[in-house]
């Protein structure tokens, strides 16, 4: 467990001189990879993400940063997301950044799986709430069944 704090700190403390690429693994510093998420949550980047912890995982990467600026997106695909964080063998860090990106919605709980999340000065993170395909609320009975299922989630 201190190893592991110990490379989160170490990464954290390099993040701001990485901003897209793999930290180089050569003279003895632990490789990193960085992903860059900033599209809405859907079927295609839950594929990316996967595929990306899956990637760290056989280049034996001492952790994933995962760059986001996310408006949300489908509750199914943030699921695929945060349970392939969870079960992540090395730490995955959520960086929301650039200047003045979000994780909205599902990108609140894509953050919140992460071990380690982090903001660039002026993001915000919020307004996680379900709403229907359309972008509309969501009705009454409905409503109040999909909010408690949400609530449960991470």
């Amino acid at each position: 467990m201190r190893m592991r704090l110990a490379i989160m700190l170490l990464v954290l403390a390099g993040l701001a001189g990485m901003p897209q690429a793999a930290a180089g693994a050569d003279a003895g510093r632990p490789l990193v990879l960085a992903i860059k998420l900033d599209s809405e949550i859907n079927p295609v980047s839950a594929s990316f993400v996967k595929d990306s912890i899956d990637r760290a995982k056989s280049d034996h990467a001492a952790a994933l940063v995962i760059l986001l600026d996310t408006p949300g997106g489908l509750s199914t695909s943030m699921e695929d997301i945060y349970k392939a964080e969870l079960a992540a063998p090395m730490p995955v860090i959520v960086y929301v950044s650039p200047d003045g990106a979000r994780a909205a919605s599902a990108g609140v709980y894509v953050t919140m799986a992460s071990d380690v999340a982090a903001m660039a000065p002026v993001t915000n993170i919020g307004s996680a709430t379900p709403i229907n395909s359309n972008g509309g609320n969501i009705g009454s009975d409905l409503r109040k069944k999909v909010l408690n299922d949400a609530e449960k989630k991470v």
